[in-house]
C-alpha cells in the first residue's frame, strides 16, 4: 500500500480510506500489508519546511488585504487545502507512521523508497517477499514484546517432541538433534556454550545443569524474531508441520484418512486399544495430583501444545452432565467443582472420533502421537447390516428362551430417545437431561447383557414431533443407518403411548429392517393399563421387555441398552410391513433359487444328452469300420 512520502494528506488516506476498505471487503484476511512511502527524495527536516512556508508568495499571510468577504473565505479554503497538503517532515512522519502501525495490525512492514535515488527499491521487493514467506504477525505481538500464546503453544509442542526422554530438559545430544533436523548440520561445542550463555545471561531459569528448559527454548526464538531472524523460527515451525496460522497442516492426517477410506453410513470411526492406550498415558501424565480427575488447570495443560480445546464439549459447563466427573476422589476438583474422569476424557475422545475423524487425529498429533503412528489411532467398524444379518434370530426372544449370539464388534454404540415436549419438560427422559441433548456413557466389559469388551454408549435426545417428519430428521434412510438403537418414551397416558407407537412405526418403515427399538415408560405415575398395553405391543412385535428407568437404577437401565444394541435381534420388531416384506423377500429368494436349480438341471440334462448322443455316434463309426 503506497503513500507520497511526507505528505500529510496522502498519509491520511491510509488510515481514514483505503485500510478500511481493505478490512471491509476483506481482501488482506491475514495477509500481510506493507507500507510503502515512495519519494523518499522530498522529505525533508522541520526547519527547512518552515523555511519553505514562509517564502512561499501563495501564503494567505503575505497576501494583501482586500476587505472582501468572498475573497476572504477563498483566502481560509486556500490555506486549508495548503494545510493538508502541507510537506511532513522526518519526525511528524514517523510520528504518524507509528500511530496507524498501533492502530492497524495488518501492516508487517513500513519503509521509504526513491526511484529518483534509486533507494530501497530493491528492499520493498526483498520486505515484500520477506512478509510472506517468514510473516511477524503470527509470532509476534509488537505492543507487548512478546511471542504471541499460539506461538508459544506451538514451540511447547516441538520442545516436548524434541525431548525424547522427556524429563523437561533438551540436552546437548537431543539438541543437536534439533538442529539436525531443522537445518541439516550439528551445533558445534562452541555454539552450544554459546547459547547457554544467552539464555544464562537473560533467563537465568532457562538453562539447568541437565540442558535447555521449555522458558530457555522459546526465549531463543523470541530473541531470533526480536532480531529479524523470523526465518529460522519458521524454518523450525514448518519442519514440525505449521502452517502460516500455525495450525498443523491438514496433509500430516491425510495419510491416516487415506488408510480409514471411504465407509458406510452403518460404519462408525473408533480408536484403537494403542489410541487408548496413548490417551491413558497423556491423562496419567497430566493428572498431577494423582486423584484420578484433571482439574480445569490440568486439562487446559495437556491441550497446551494445541491451539485450544478440540471443541466446545470440552469446557467444564458443556462436559458436565455430558460424560461421567464421578471418578475416585468424587470426582471434585478443590473448589468443588465437578472435574473430568478418565472414563469421562476416553469417552469424549470417542464422541470427537464419531464426529470428526479429522479433528481426532490432528488432535493426537498436538497431544504428540508422532506422525508415523496416526494410522493406528483409529479404525472403521464393520459394517452393521453384515454382523446382524450374519447372527441368526432365534425364537421365544420375548419370553427369555432365545440362545446367546455373538454380539456387535464395535466399540461405540449410537443411542437415539424420542421424547414429546411435555416428557422434556418434566424431565422424564431416558439418562438425558432436558438441557443435554448428548451424553456418553462407558459401559464396562460383562455389564451389558451382550457387553464381552467394554463399550461407549452415545445417547442422544430427539423431541418427538421436530422436524418436517415429526421425527427431529431421523426417518431419512442414511442417518437410520448410523443408529445402533431407538428408544421410545411413554408416559400414563394410552393415547400418547398410541402416538409414540405410531411413531415408531413410521421411523422402522424408513429403515433396513435391522433397527432395533425399545419401548421406555418414563412416567413414575403410568397407570397398570398403560403398561399393560405396552407389554402386550411388545410380545406383538416380539420385541424386548419395556425398559422402565424411573424404577430402574442407571447402571442397570445402561446395562440393559447396550445389551439391545450389541444384540439387536432382541428387539427389532416384527410389523405387519415388515413381516409381508420378509415373505415377499423370502418368496422372491426361493423363486430365484427354484430358477437357479432348475436351470442347472436343465443344463446338466443337455450336457449329459449330448455325451451320450456323442458316444453313440463314435460306436457307430467304429461299428462301420469293422465291417
Amino acid at each position: 500500500l503506497c503513500y507520497k512520502s511526507g505528505c500529510g494528506k496522502s498519509l491520511g488516506r491510509i488510515g481514514t480510506y483505503w485500510l478500511p476498505e481493505l478490512r471491509r471487503t476483506n481482501l488482506t484476511g491475514d495477509k500481510p500489508v506493507l507500507l510503502v512511502g515512495c519519494q523518499e527524495d522530498v522529505v525533508v527536516s522541520s526547519s527547512a519546511v518552515a523555511s519553505s512556508q514562509g517564502q512561499d508568495p501563495t501564503s494567505p499571510l503575505s497576501s494583501p488585504g482586500r476587505g472582501d468577504a468572498v475573497r476572504g473565505n477563498e483566502n481560509r479554503l486556500v490555506e486549508a487545502s495548503k494545510a493538508e497538503d502541507a510537506m511532513l517532515d522526518a519526525e511528524a512522519l514517523e510520528s504518524k507512521l507509528a500511530l496507524l502501525i498501533d492502530e492497524w495490525k495488518e501492516i508487517e512492514v513500513c519503509l521509504q523508497c526513491s526511484a529518483k535515488r534509486l533507494s530501497n527499491c530493491a528492499e520493498v521487493f526483498v520486505q515484500a517477499q520477506k512478509a510472506v514467506m517468514h510473516p511477524t504477525g503470527p509470532l509476534y505481538d509488537a505492543q507487548t514484546g512478546q511471542l504471541k500464546p499460539r506461538c508459544v503453544r506451538a514451540l511447547k509442542r516441538i520442545f516436548q517432541i524434541c525431548d525424547e526422554d522427556a524429563d523437561g530438559f533438551l540436552s546437548d545430544r537431543e539438541l543437536n538433534h534439533f538442529q539436525a533436523t531443522c537445518f541439516g548440520t550439528p551445533l558445534q561445542p562452541e555454539e552450544l556454550e554459546g547459547v547457554r550463555k544467552i539464555i544464562s545471561t537473560k533467563v537465568p531459569e532457562g538453562i539447568a545443569p541437565s540442558g535447555v528448559t521449555l522458558k530457555g527454548f522459546v526465549y531463543l526464538h523470541a530473541l531470533f524474531v526480536a532480531r529479524g531472524r523470523m526465518d529460522t523460527t519458521w524454518t523450525v515451525l514448518r519442519k514440525f508441520g505449521y502452517d502460516n496460522a500455525l495450525e498443523l497442516r491438514p496433509d500430516l492426517c491425510q495419510g491416516a484418512l487415506s488408510q480409514l477410506g471411504h465407509f458406510h453410513p452403518d460404519q462408525c470411526v473408533e480408536i484403537t486399544d494403542s489410541g487408548r492406550d496413548f490417551l491413558r498415558l497423556k491423562f496419567r501424565q497430566h493428572d498431577k495430583d494423582a486423584d484420578g480427575v484433571l482439574s480445569d488447570a490440568e486439562l487446559e495443560e495437556l491441550f497446551s501444545t494445541a491451539p485450544g480445546f478440540p471443541g466446545p464439549e470440552w469446557h467444564r459447563d458443556a462436559y458436565h452432565g455430558m460424560v461421567d466427573t464421578s471418578g475416585r476422589g468424587g470426582g471434585k476438583s478443590k473448589g468443588g467443582e465437578p472435574c473430568l474422569t478418565l472414563d469421562g476424557f476416553l469417552s469424549l475422545w470417542d464422541l470427537m472420533a464419531l464426529r470428526s475423524p479429522a479433528t481426532a487425529l490432528v488432535h493426537a498429533l498436538y497431544l504428540g502421537r508422532s506422525k508415523e503412528d496416526l494410522p493406528t489411532f483409529l479404525r472403521i467398524s464393520r459394517r452393521r447390516k453384515q454382523e446382524v444379518r450374519r447372527a441368526r434370530r432365534p425364537q421365544g426372544i420375548a419370553s427369555g428362551s432365545g440362545h446367546h449370539k455373538p454380539p456387535l464388534t464395535r466399540r461405540v454404540l449410537s443411542c437415539v430417545v424420542f421424547a414429546t415436549p411435555d416428557q422434556l419438560r418434566r424431565n422424564e427422559t431416558v439418562l438425558t437431561e432436558p438441557d443435554q441433548q448428548t451424553r456418553v456413557f462407558r459401559v464396562p466389559a460383562g455389564q451389558g447383557d451382550a457387553a464381552s469388551s467394554e463399550k461407549t454408549l452415545v445417547v442422544r435426545q430427539v423431541e418427538a414431533g421436530s422436524g418436517d417428519d415429526g421425527a427431529g430428521g431421523y426417518t431419512d434412510a442414511a442417518l437410520l443407518q448410523s443408529v445402533d438403537l431407538c428408544i421410545i418414551c411413554f408416559g400414563q397416558k394410552r393415547d400418547d403411548l398410541a402416538d409414540q407407537v405410531a411413531l415408531m412405526k413410521r421411523v422402522e418403515r424408513k429403515g433396513t429392517g435391522l433397527l432395533p427399538f425399545a419401548l421406555a415408560c418414563v412416567s413414575a405415575s403410568a397407570d397398570e393399563g398403560s403398561s399393560g398395553m405396552a407389554d402386550a405391543i411388545t410380545q406383538q412385535l416380539s420385541m424386548a421387555k419395556p425398559l422402565d428407568p424411573s424404577s430402574e437404577a442407571a447402571s442397570e437401565t445402561l446395562a440393559r441398552l447396550c445389551g439391545l444394541c450389541s444384540d439387536p435381534h432382541a428387539s427389532i420388531p416384527r410389523t405387519e410391513e415388515r413381516l409381508a416384506k420378509e415373505h415377499r423377500d423370502l418368496v422372491v429368494r426361493r423363486c430365484t433359487t427354484g430358477l437357479v436349480v432348475g436351470a442347472g438341471v436343465i443344463s446338466a440334462l443337455l450336457i449329459a444328452h449330448r455325451l451320450y448322443a456323442s458316444a453313440s455316434n463314435v460306436e457307430g463309426a467304429e461299428d462301420e469300420s469293422r465291417e
